[in-house]
């Protein structure tokens, strides 16, 4: 009885790993592709995720010192605390549906986009559809990569592409305004330091 046992534990053995030239080699090639791939999985994913955690772009509503109100505001979030980077306070063009939430939450996501994708190192003005527009590129020269936000005709852009660059090398006292005219078609790329506006910037 003990003998047939073990004749029949033995088949099983052979019949699954293989007896008994190849036993070493499928065992090896059995713990590869149970445990070394998962394994690999698991770090590229934790490392993107550590990359898309680093900073969060969010929008929430602010105090604003000058106004003494609460404005929808873009953070840059970090686990230590929020950053203001723009303030929206005034309308697009008397809109209804353009509004300082709705222009909030949409440039939130492109800051988000623009970190996400590393073009997050020239801030650039161009245009797009006729309109002023401020961007990201990768490069001095190269075409937009993200579009953080599209300006109002009454805008400067010039004036708010220098803002934003000023504001997140470190240099403006205070989060981004809106300042007006002037719509001359130049463009102008500027280098920019985020990991300094991270630490310079005041937490709210």
């Amino acid at each position: 009885m003990q003998y047939q046992v073990f004749i029949t534990l033995l088949t099983i053995i052979i019949t699954s790993v293989g007896w008994p030239g190849n036993f070493g080699q499928t065992a090896i090639e059995n713990v590869k592709n149970t445990s070394t791939q998962p394994i690999l999985k698991t770090t590229i994913s934790n490392l993107s995720a550590q990359k898309s955690n680093g900073v969060k772009f969010i929008c929430r509503k602010g105090h604003d010192l000058q106004t003494n109100k609460p404005q929808y505001t873009t953070y840059a979030w970090t686990p230590e605390g929020k950053r203001a980077v723009i303030r929206w306070v005034k309308k697009w063009h008397n809109s209804t549906v353009w509004t300082p939430q709705s222009r909030c939450q949409t440039v939130s996501q492109r800051f988000q986009e623009a970190y996400d994708n590393g073009s997050l190192k020239y801030i650039a003005n161009g245009w797009k559809n006729n309109q002023a527009v401020v961007c990201t590129a990768r490069e001095r020269g190269a075409d937009c990569a993200t579009i953080l936000m599209t300006l109002r005709p009454e805008d400067d852009p010039i004036a708010i592409t220098k803002d934003v660059v000023n504001l997140l090398n470190g240099r403006a006292t205070g989060v981004i305004r809106h300042s007006s005219n002037s719509n001359l078609k130049l463009q102008q790329y500027y280098a920019i330091d985020f990991d300094k506006f991270l630490e310079i910037a005041p937490i709210e």
